[in-house]
């Protein structure tokens, strides 16, 4: 549909392994409960249901509607190779998608990453029970990224 509605737009799918972006998006929300609700107390059940939820929503159809090997105009982007090596990932993506500019954005991304030099992607220890639901439920995006 997107691609319809823009015929000229260039889309960026950044992938992270489930059992790392399913916690993290779990604690997300926990935090946002504990923030804003109204209540005292974190549902972390339906929490994690409705990060499932959410997950089927938007991989439902991504299989077959997203080009597999990639066609012009879609690019790929890990983002452990992102939060690892930014310079590099952001590179290979102007170049992935013919971008002009990546020489007056190269100093904004060097001056960018020395600011963020010490980030570190958090972890995540998964209890057995949600590890064998991401393996189950994410079974094909485990296997179509190789995660």
């Amino acid at each position: 549909l997107l691609k319809r509605l823009f015929p000229e737009a260039e889309f960026i799918h950044i992938t992270r392994a489930p059992t790392a972006f399913i916690p993290s998006t779990i604690r997300l929300w926990e935090a946002l409960d504990r923030t804003n609700a109204l209540e005292d107390r974190v549902d972390t059940q339906r929490i994690t249901e409705f990060v499932f939820g959410c997950y089927a929503s938007m991989y439902g159809d991504f299989f077959s509607s997203w080009p597999k090997p990639l066609t012009r105009g879609h690019f790929e982007l890990r983002y452990d190779e992102l939060a690892s090596n930014g310079e590099a990932a952001l590179q290979a993506l102007y170049e992935g998608l013919s971008l002009s500019g990546w020489g007056q954005m190269k100093p904004k991304v060097e001056a960018e990453l020395r600011v963020r030099k010490d980030y570190v992607p958090n972890t995540h220890l998964l209890e057995d029970s949600l590890a064998r639901r991401i393996q189950v439920e994410c079974a094909e995006y485990l296997n179509y990224y190789r995660y």
